[in-house]
């Protein structure tokens, strides 16, 4: 895989729920990809608000961001860390824990890895958001997904540090 052969989505579901979708290449085959997809919940905080300052945190240029959004039942941790030698990429892990696994030191019940342009991601990032940002303006789409809820000063901020 090549460190731009993935793709990511970010929806704001109905009822307090977002769904991330992380795509990642096989081999430099875009047609042959590992799909992840995480049913995240906003019963103890809003994914969208944790996600986004996180990405805040990247397009600042700090070595390693971690950040933790819940699913019924338990939660997926992210880390972005700089690659040693290689400042313009990101090692990501996505660490899985049940609700039976929450305990600090229990091992993950999955692990996701791959290696990713920061740049890139950001773009991929910043493309969600603003077409979750237009969606939002649409009266159907917005009806039960609660739109100002989300973090708009933030997404806002985002779009706008975006590197070139």
């Amino acid at each position: 895989m090549k460190p731009d052969d993935i793709d990511f989505q970010f929806r704001h579901e109905k009822h307090s729920w977002t769904l991330a979708r992380l795509s990642i290449a096989k081999m430099g085959f875009e047609y042959d990809a590992t799909e992840h997809v995480f049913h995240l919940t906003y019963l103890w905080d809003s994914p969208a608000e944790v996600f986004v300052n996180a990405m805040l945190k990247l397009a600042e240029g700090k070595p390693h961001v971690a950040f933790t959004v819940y699913t019924e039942p338990g939660r997926f941790d992210w880390t972005f860390s700089l690659v040693l030698n290689a400042h313009h990429l990101d090692q990501v892990e996505i660490r899985y824990y049940s609700e039976d696994h929450v305990e600090e030191g229990q091992n993950a019940l999955q692990l996701i890895s791959f290696v990713v342009k920061r740049s890139f991601w950001l773009k991929l990032v910043q493309a969600e958001l603003g077409k979750l940002m237009l969606l939002a303006s649409d009266e159907d789409y917005a009806k039960d997904r609660h739109v100002e809820a989300l973090p708009w000063d933030a997404m806002h901020a985002l779009c706008g540090k975006i590197p070139a």
